[in-house]
């Protein structure tokens, strides 16, 4: 992975070419909190000074890719290969994954049991992959469904779901994947963050 301050702005803010304004905002937002100086995901890897410089790409950013214009004249620089690979990225995987819910007859609301119910009122406390991966298919969703709205690689929504540590990406990628993932499902990500932060051992 590229040094953080290499990163050009789509790689910066982890969106792929076609992102929308809100995808853009919501990144930003994502982003500018992950590299605040009290931040637990980025202590000790960054001094002030580095931190600082990277709230101002941030921002650059933020402002180029919201504007129109200046998105263009932005993508006009990046080089041949750059543009290819967010191009490639941005590209739908295959024809649309269709929400798959489990009814055993008519429109059946799906079952919530105990231990889940116990889950979604402490999510702050109890959230791990296992616990996520069980309110997936209790709702029916299906983890290619949840790639396609996210546009995250399903190789690290298997890893978040079996609490594969060592697989998962730098905490500051994986907290971006982490909020899109609870927003899919209809869950606070906050209390996701929290929660999966607790039972989370980063690779050194």
């Amino acid at each position: 992975m590229k040094r953080i301050l290499d990163q050009n702005y789509y790689e910066l803010l982890d969106i792929h070419a076609n992102a929308t304004r809100d995808e853009i905002r919501r990144a930003y937002r994502v982003m500018k909190e992950a590299f605040q100086e009290d931040s637990l995901a980025i202590y000790s890897l960054y001094d002030s000074s580095e931190l600082t410089q990277i709230q101002r790409r941030l921002d650059e950013a933020y402002r180029t890719l919201l504007d129109e214009g200046g998105r263009g004249a932005y993508d006009s620089t990046l080089s041949p290969t750059s543009r290819e690979e967010i191009v490639k990225e941005s590209q739908p995987q295959t024809d649309p994954v269709p929400l798959k819910v489990n009814v055993s007859s008519g429109n059946e609301p799906p079952v919530i049991d105990g231990e889940l119910e116990t889950f979604l009122n402490n999510i702050g406390e109890t959230c791990t992959g296992e616990l996520l991966k069980r309110f997936r298919e209790s709702q029916g969703i299906s983890l290619e469904w949840v790639a396609q709205k996210t546009r995250i690689n399903i190789t690290y929504l298997n890893f978040i779901e079996s609490n594969h540590h060592s697989g998962l990406p730098h905490w500051v990628y994986l907290k971006s994947y982490l909020f899109q993932y609870a927003e899919v499902l209809g869950i606070d990500p906050q209390q996701v963050l929290e929660g999966f932060l607790k039972n989370y051992t980063p690779k050194r």
